[in-house]
């Protein structure tokens, strides 16, 4: 490499900016109910089933996000094989796989949900 970097330290390069990146993304605030009387059942029933239903909306959101990201990469590194001819069938499945999983995630399951 023209830098000196060894394939260990561009490797590590890579890791501190991922982690950097995703240190910066902020997770998603849910408000949490107020609720009646703390020793009555329903109570704690309602704050139960709310902890689920925070939990739920967390995970899709979460997994929201990461068919996002990974879409795009998908469809970046299918591109990049694609056009400098490396492995054109594999560019061609990862642009197909990219546009299924981004329909999937902005079309379907927001209907669904």
């Amino acid at each position: 490499m023209s830098l000196g970097m060894t394939t260990k330290g561009s490797l590590i390069a890579v890791l501190v900016t991922a982690l950097l990146l995703t240190s910066a993304v902020e997770s998603p605030q849910v408000p949490t109910p107020r609720y009646a009387e703390e020793g009555d059942w329903d109570a704690k029933l309602n704050r139960i089933l709310g902890s689920i239903e925070a939990f739920l909306r967390t995970a899709i959101s979460s997994t929201m996000t990461l068919s996002r990201l990974l879409y795009c990469a998908m469809g970046i590194i299918g591109a990049t094989l694609w056009t400098s001819r490396l492995d054109r069938l594999l560019g061609r499945d990862l642009i197909i796989g990219a546009v299924t999983l981004a329909f999937i995630a902005e079309l379907i399951m927001p209907m669904v949900l």
